[in-house]
């Protein structure tokens, strides 16, 4: 055989070629895993998106549902004019001071700075009565239902540890309706000369005769979410209603969302 064609059979790669076989492959793997990286951040922040939807509308729902009982009263109360009496004494209820003027249902705390709440985060509360079964189920912030002839008055705020509260007459240190509520602010439309137009709690001002008004509420919140993979967040702020809101930078991740609605007071005597 020629030696020639033997020395060709007997030879390998050399150590250049194995080098540059090596760094090809390492560089295929790195992109490999980049791209599984970056698909996981997607889909993180996809399901912390819909896990942010599914909360804001369950949040607004609640609150809604809670809200909207403001100043209820049963047939046979409207028939005989029974409506809330005042309460001078002071009210302790959700770790603030209320009073109430006669057959006032509605009231509200513009920006907030009590030890307990979110800074700059707004306050309401209502009062209405319970009902019978026959009449409907009108509830309390722990979910059981107000029984005929009682009255409650009902508080919703932000604690400073993003905590959707829920404070009333049967629990007056407050429910935790939600975690991740960062912002509560509330603005109040009443019927002011003809026209509705949105004002916060400091214009509405102080008296029944300006909260009797109040037919319709614009709630907004600011909602957020972990994100296990998402990088380091930076410095954001949002607008909500007259209030800016700024978000420091986190060595963790949130999602966050700005979610609002429209809030009508069909019991309020000035609807």
């Amino acid at each position: 055989m020629d030696p020639r064609i033997k020395r060709l059979k007997q030879a390998g790669l050399t150590l250049v070629e194995l080098m540059i076989a090596l760094s090809l492959s390492l560089l295929m793997m790195a992109l490999v895993f980049t791209s599984v990286l970056a698909d996981g951040a997607a889909y993180e922040a996809t399901r912390s998106s819909n896990q942010l939807v599914h909360q804001s509308r369950m949040n607004l729902h609640l609150l809604r549902l809670y809200l909207q009982q403001a100043g209820y009263r049963e047939f046979e109360q409207i028939l005989n004019n029974v409506i809330p009496e005042p309460v001078t004494a002071v009210q302790q209820i959700g770790g603030f001071a209320w009073t109430w003027d006669h057959g006032q249902v509605l009231q509200g705390l513009n920006n907030q700075s009590a030890s307990h709440t979110q800074a700059s985060s707004d306050v309401i509360a209502i009062r209405y009565y319970g009902s019978d079964v026959d009449n409907g189920e009108v509830y309390r912030c722990d979910g059981e239902r107000l029984l005929s002839g009682e009255l409650n008055t009902l508080v919703v705020y932000v604690t400073n540890g993003n905590q959707l509260m829920c404070a009333d007459s049967f629990a007056t240190a407050g429910v935790v309706l939600e975690v991740g509520v960062e912002q509560l602010q509330v603005e109040y439309a009443p019927n002011l000369d003809g026209q509705y137009r949105y004002l916060n709690a400091a214009e509405v001002g102080s008296g029944v005769d300006n909260w009797s008004q109040i037919g319709h509420l614009r709630l907004v919140l600011l909602q957020s979410q972990d994100m296990a993979r998402a990088p380091a967040a930076v410095s954001q702020s949002y607008q909500l209603l007259d209030t800016s809101v700024t978000v420091a930078g986190e060595t963790s991740g949130k999602a966050r969302q700005v979610v609002r609605d429209n809030i009508s007071l069909p019991n309020n005597r000035g609807v």
